[in-house]
């Protein structure tokens, strides 16, 4: 892929990502297992996201990805255009 990029990710109970905001890379999440919650926007909004739901987030849009359930959390996450820096990061969500 020259103008998009994917990945698997894989979130053990408790695993939490960074909160950020991509600057130039639309993505989107797709849940292929377990429950997703995300916390978006400032002030955050927390969403909780089952098993084949989709989200999709704009660029310059603040999120944290966390997996508050017993079992694994497993993503599949599309974004454009494939750039990995350009993101801002910002203090987590208790």
């Amino acid at each position: 892929m020259t103008q998009s990029r994917a990945n698997i990710w894989r979130y053990p109970p408790g695993a939490r990502g960074k909160r950020h905001a991509d600057k130039a890379q639309e993505e989107v999440f797709v849940v292929l297992e377990g429950t997703l919650t995300v916390d978006l926007g400032e002030p955050p909004e927390r969403r909780v996201l089952e098993r084949g739901s989709t989200l999709v987030v704009q660029p310059g849009t603040i999120l944290q990805l966390r997996n508050a359930g017993d079992e694994q959390l497993v993503l599949f996450i599309y974004g454009a255009p494939p750039v990995s820096e350009g993101a801002d990061f910002f203090d987590d969500v208790p």
